[in-house]
């Protein structure tokens, strides 16, 4: 009965214990903006219990602004549909069991001048994923939050994420991704918002970077001295090779 709500645009069925299917209806609420299904933060004695996989019709959402499934029992694969989202600014679809991802991931985000509807967080952590990161990711660019760990995820970081000026969390840790972070490193240690600023820009850069339990190889860069907003880095379990020098810790 709630897809008679054709006025909806906010709903939040979080931490209730639900179960079954999420049903197809739930498309015709072509008003919505808010979606939350999930049970982002562990409690056992309240996440719901959606199963089978995420229903075509979610793709009509075209307004949506927040998704939220996480900590459900869906399954199958991210169908590509879900890219109708272009107005997504904080997507969830942590802790599920899913295929590969999708290699039209990056056109969650609209690109478009002057266009502030676009994905700011995603995670997409604990699940299944396997292959290889898809280059559409580096499409990516307003991106602040990411969270990828516990996946399956190998071969090298896609082109384009070096130019994530905006993030402040990038967490790959525990997956295969193999090769060096010297492009990445390099191009992060440019961005404006990683260096000493203004007042405001010191409330912005990357604050988080979690690559540890991978396959990177080569040497750690001495521009990493460079990020001066970090307070989290683990490159812990690598092949990384070298010597850590005090050029590493100052910027």
């Amino acid at each position: 009965f709630i897809s008679s709500f054709s006025n909806l645009q906010y709903l939040n069925l979080s931490y209730a214990q639900f179960s079954g299917i999420i049903p197809h209806t739930l498309g015709n609420l072509s008003l919505l903006h808010y979606l939350d299904l999930g049970s982002s933060y562990y409690n056992c004695l309240s996440e719901n219990n959606f199963g089978g996989v995420i229903p075509e019709s979610l793709g009509n959402l075209g307004t949506l602004g927040r998704l939220d499934l996480s900590r459900n029992k869906l399954n199958g694969s991210i169908l590509e549909f879900l890219n109708n989202l272009t107005n997504l600014v904080y997507f969830d679809l942590s802790h599920k069991n899913f295929g590969k991802l999708p290699r039209s991931i990056g056109r969650l985000q609209k690109l478009g001048i002057g266009d502030l509807r676009r994905l700011q967080y995603l995670d997409l952590s604990f699940n299944m994923f396997t292959g290889v990161i898809p280059e559409s990711f580096g499409n990516l660019t307003l991106l602040q939050d990411f969270y990828g760990a516990g996946n399956k995820l190998n071969r090298k970081l896609p082109k384009g994420i070096d130019n994530f000026c905006y993030l402040q969390i990038l967490d790959f840790i525990t997956n295969f991704i193999s090769g060096g972070i010297d492009d990445l490193i390099d191009g992060l240690s440019n961005c404006r918002k990683n260096k000493d600023g203004s007042t405001l820009e010191r409330k912005q850069g990357l604050e988080t970077l979690r690559m540890g339990n991978n396959m990177l190889n080569g040497t750690v860069l001495r521009n990493i001295g460079k990020l001066s907003k970090l307070k989290e880095l683990d490159l812990s379990s690598n092949s990384l090779m070298g010597s850590l020098t005090k050029s590493h810790f100052v910027n």
